[in-house]
């Protein structure tokens, strides 16, 4: 008895050590052994292998919104779904959090193995239940093949990750390994290691670039807008560096330090005797939907000493399809306390009018894309419609990227008298804000036509 007993104790810890305690699965030290023992009967019998490195998209909202022990859950059933698509000569391996390798041995061509990516991102798309809701998850999946991509077991699996992260960025979901993408990602890795120290560093500074009232000729309000100016590499493009902080933690440090600074900054235009205008700021998903976001909000506004009615949030449609009932209760809870929120990049969704309904939004932004090309006339009818919908709700309408005095007239002659774009001004620093309050208005150097 004490040997069979002792027996099992081995077993049990044989199979800890190559198992992933959550899921079952292999983990990386036994994918390793499998993929170099695969590899070697590969080159043998000129075989091909593929390697799939699989991340799941927005993972951590489950975690942050319905708590670890339901990530937990989803994992388990991700992990379940994925072993029973295999067949028994692939492996696939847990390898920390929600990033999975799957090796497949039966593999001809790339295209086998883009079609094999496909079927899994098919199987993970399926609805998984929790707490009476029903969500749907998908994942980005980056491909490597031997002996295509390299020789080496590690290699491979670096060359799927670096291919998942691509695959990531560009919203493709499958991407196969390509040449030249190492590069690309130094680049991505070392802003990100930048980005941790840029706010110590005091890299990082906002422009501001005016909402006017076109009717009453001034302005109504300023966008904060982050820009940061690295001391070696210059000025870094901010669809660089947001995109990299959204993939990561950071994006909530960066919009804290947003929010901060917005916010003594019109306590400071205030001190000045300039006029009551609002300062918008850009809140991603990640950020409104934590609970501690709300407080944040008051308590920055408290120790200014900032009437709530001077702030107001833009959030994506992107942000309310995110969490739905706990964004639509922070934002209920914001205007309750005087804070304005704006659907920004309206019309871009295929769920615009929808969320209109839904949500309780004062205003409303009509993406650039609507006012650009108004030389077409379904492009002027779409841009007209929008404007009349917003209006018949009793919303405030803004007009984004209005760069010439064509699309300003059209925008006046249908009622839209809300507009932010170059025309009226670039995105400017907080002294250039100061001169559009003189009684000459400078910075809008006669405008108003």
């Amino acid at each position: 008895m004490d040997s069979t007993k002792r027996k099992k104790a081995e077993e049990k810890l044989t199979f800890l050590a190559f198992h992933d305690s959550l899921t079952g699965l292999p983990n990386r030290r036994k994918l390793d052994h499998e993929l170099h023992k695969t590899l070697n009967e590969a080159k043998e019998r000129k075989m091909k292998v593929g390697v799939l490195f699989l991340d799941l998209d927005r993972f951590k909202y489950i975690n942050d919104s319905l708590g670890h022990k339901m990530g937990d859950k989803v994992l388990q059933v991700i992990a379940e779904r994925l072993k029973g698509s295999l067949v028994r000569e692939d492996t696939i391996s847990r390898q920390g959090g929600d990033e999975f390798v799957i090796l497949l041995n039966n593999v001809n061509t790339k295209e086998d193995l883009h079609e094999a990516a496909a079927r899994i991102n098919r199987i993970i798309a399926e609805p998984i239940g929790l707490l009476g809701h029903e969500y749907v998850l998908n994942a980005s999946i980056g491909m490597s093949i031997f002996p295509d991509h390299g020789y080496e077991a590690e290699g491979l699996i670096q060359k799927a990750d670096q291919a998942m992260y691509l695959a990531k960025e560009s919203g493709v979901g499958i991407q196969s390994y390509e040449l030249g993408m190492a590069k690309s990602l130094s680049r991505k890795l070392l802003l990100e290691q930048y980005l941790h120290k840029a706010i110590e560093n005091n890299e990082l500074y906002l422009v501001y670039q005016p909402i006017v009232d076109v009717y009453g000729k001034q302005v109504i309000g300023v966008e904060a807008l982050l820009r940061w100016q690295h001391p070696v590499l210059g000025a870094i493009p901010p669809g660089e560096f947001i995109q990299i902080a959204e993939e990561s933690d950071l994006i909530i440090k960066l919009s804290n330090w947003v929010l901060e600074t917005a916010c003594r900054q019109r306590k400071i235009w205030t001190d000045m005797n300039l006029p009551p205008f609002y300062v918008s700021i850009n809140v991603p998903a990640r950020q409104i939907n934590l609970e501690s976001f709300l407080e944040s909000v008051k308590d920055t506004l408290a120790r200014h000493q900032l009437p709530a009615n001077l702030l107001k949030i833009e959030i994506t449609e992107r942000t309310a399809m995110t969490n739905v009932q706990q964004t639509l209760h922070t934002i209920k809870e914001l205007q309750d306390k005087g804070v304005d929120i704006i659907l920004d990049d309206f019309g871009v969704g295929y769920s615009s009018i929808s969320y209109l309904v839904q949500y309780p939004f004062n205003t409303i932004k009509i993406d650039k894309s609507f006012i650009e090309g108004l030389e077409n006339k379904n492009q002027r009818s779409v841009c007209r419609t929008l404007v009349a919908m917003g209006r018949n709700l009793g919303m405030n309408v803004v007009a984004e990227g209005v760069e010439d005095l064509e699309q300003y007239q059209f925008l006046c002659s249908i009622g839209c008298h809300n507009m932010q774009g170059y025309y009226f001004s670039r995105p400017t620093s907080v002294e250039m804000v100061e001169t559009f309050f003189t009684p000459e208005q400078k910075g809008l150097k006669g405008k108003f036509k």
